[in-house]
């Protein structure tokens, strides 16, 4: 997409402004305050993990996927009584801060690319505890406790397992806090099935597979049977899908690119829906995805001396704007849908940046690269 069919767009979807004078109903605001609340939250769950790239994304995620088995156990299973829509609200933001006793763990064991030794092990370990120490502690400080005692209970607990096998303490079954169990499934199903320093991400159906063939040891059955029913409804939505031709030549730019298709399939099922929290959340990670992929993109551009890196900037720069303003839209507005007419825009903007203008810079990659172009 050139940058004056991009121009176009950006006209055309320019959205989300209230225009001077419309009152903001309280609905409204509260919706905005509770968005300061999770950007709040991001920030400090993101800060546990400072030095890795992808952490905001894998927090986003776990929140987004911990919501949707919530909701798929809130309409079927043992736990329907127990989950109501004001503890998935919660349970969405404590998720986010599953992780944060990681602050306390040393960069070099958090980062180490091999496996650890019992004794790296043992203090990686700690970390589960250490979060909860935090967490409860500034819960007692708010008196309210809310999200902050979900997040100490979730910290202190997602690394248990159903058979009794985890830690810190050891605990089985129910014992162990449901929104724990929860959220220890939706943890291990994004680091299996995402790069992280030590290993190659797993595809989607292995990494569904160890979840399924997990449950009554590892997992709670019926969490799993949620899980489950969660990755049955994401898949039954495709607008666009990855194909060889798409490739720029390098593994790591084309994986950002199927995590983006992924995420315009995932907008595309949460309107069909009519989900409006499923869709905020995912416009969330495809925002802040957008951005980290263009930022990546533009280093292996100016590494391989890319000449049109200036031009293909601007490009970025509208087509960012353009994901932003689709998301206010969202934000601003009380309707839980985006229109066919964005989820078209959106997956034509993405089908046709990366065939397209990203195919320019491919035959500069190789080269860089020592390969030859295509």
């Amino acid at each position: 997409m050139n940058s004056t069919a991009v121009g176009r767009a950006d006209r055309r979807f320019r959205i989300g402004r209230r225009a001077p004078g419309t009152p903001r109903t309280a609905a409204l605001a509260a919706l905005q305050f509770r968005r300061v609340h999770k950007a709040s939250v991001v920030a400090l769950a993101t800060l546990a993990e400072h030095k890795d790239p992808y952490a905001s994304q894998h927090i986003l995620r776990v929140s987004r996927l911990t919501d949707e088995i919530a909701r798929a156990l809130q309409q079927t299973g043992p736990h329907r009584d127990r989950v109501d829509d004001r503890w998935r609200e919660m349970l969405r933001v404590a998720s986010m801060l599953h992780d944060v006793g990681k602050v306390t763990i040393p960069d070099g064991i958090l980062q180490k690319p091999g496996r650890l030794t019992p004794e790296e092990r043992a203090l990686m370990q700690k970390h589960s505890q250490n979060g909860r120490a935090i967490l409860g502690r500034a819960a007692r400080l708010s008196e309210v406790g809310g999200y902050l005692a979900l997040g100490a209970e979730i910290a202190g607990c997602h690394h248990e397992k159903f058979d009794g096998s985890g830690y810190p303490g050891g605990l089985k079954g129910e014992a162990i806090p449901l929104s724990a169990r929860i959220v220890a499934v939706a943890d291990v199903f994004d680091a299996l099935t995402h790069r992280r320093c030590y290993k190659d991400a797993w595809t989607l159906e292995d990494g569904i597979a160890y979840v399924r063939d997990r449950a009554g040891t590892e997992f709670d059955p019926a969490v799993v049977r949620g899980f489950l029913s969660v990755m049955e409804v994401r898949a039954s939505v495709t607008i666009i899908a990855w194909n060889d031709g798409m490739s720029v030549g390098v593994e790591d730019l084309d994986n950002d690119h199927r995590v983006l298709i992924d995420l315009i399939n995932q907008l595309a099922a949460a309107e069909s829906r009519r989900d409006r929290i499923n869709l905020e959340a995912v416009l969330d990670e495809l925002v802040d995805y957008t951005v980290f992929h263009f930022e990546k993109e533009e280093q292996y551009m100016e590494g391989a001396g890319y000449p049109e890196l200036a031009s293909h900037k601007r490009t970025h720069v509208i087509l960012t704007e353009q994901v932003l303003a689709i998301r206010r839209r969202v934000v601003e507005s009380e309707q839980p849908e985006l229109g066919d007419e964005v989820l078209d825009f959106l997956s034509r903007w993405l089908r046709e940046h990366i065939l397209q203008a990203d195919a320019l810079y491919r035959p500069y990659l190789a080269c860089n690269s020592g390969e030859e172009s295509d």
